[in-house]
């Protein structure tokens, strides 16, 4: 069963790639936009989910922290464009925020961990605390909160 995570995994992060990139090529708002930018979407949530039946059982909890953390990107993208069309706010944010920086954290602590247990492993695991501060710093979670909370509401009519 395990392969088959995998190699799903694999398959939805790959269209995840080709469709991002033809979201990214297509004009804004286009048709083609708007279809491989939502088909986008919901690959990458694929890609997560089958990711954390290959990491949980492997008991590889950074990868579990990546598969949050990125898919966080895209819920929070998602979100954003909702509301532009809805006259409230839910506090669905506020949980996908703090996921988001949870995960961010769960990414830098097990490096750290990881690094003090396993000697084998001592080069690899400080690349992954310089990579996961990155994704930390550029994301700016705090900031992609305070969009979302001051974010003026339009109406539709």
């Amino acid at each position: 069963m395990q392969p088959f995570f995998l190699y799903a995994h694999i398959l939805f992060g790959s269209l995840s790639l080709l469709l991002g990139g033809a979201a990214i090529a297509a004009k804004k708002g286009s048709a083609l936009h708007i279809k491989s930018g939502k088909l986008y979407a919901l690959s990458m949530l694929f890609t997560c989910v089958f990711s954390l039946f290959v990491s949980i059982p492997k008991a590889n909890y950074f990868l579990v922290c990546i598969a949050f953390f990125s898919y966080y990107g895209v819920f929070m993208g998602q979100r954003y464009i909702h509301l532009k069309k809805i006259e409230h706010k839910s506090s669905i944010e506020k949980i996908g925020v703090a996921i988001g920086f949870i995960s961010s954290l769960g990414m830098i602590a097990t490096a750290i961990y990881f690094f003090h247990t396993e000697p084998n492993w001592t080069w690899y695991y400080p690349n992954c605390i310089w990579q996961s501060i990155p994704f930390w710093a550029f994301t700016k979670i705090g900031k992609s909160y305070s969009k979302i909370n001051n974010m003026p509401i339009q109406k539709n009519g």
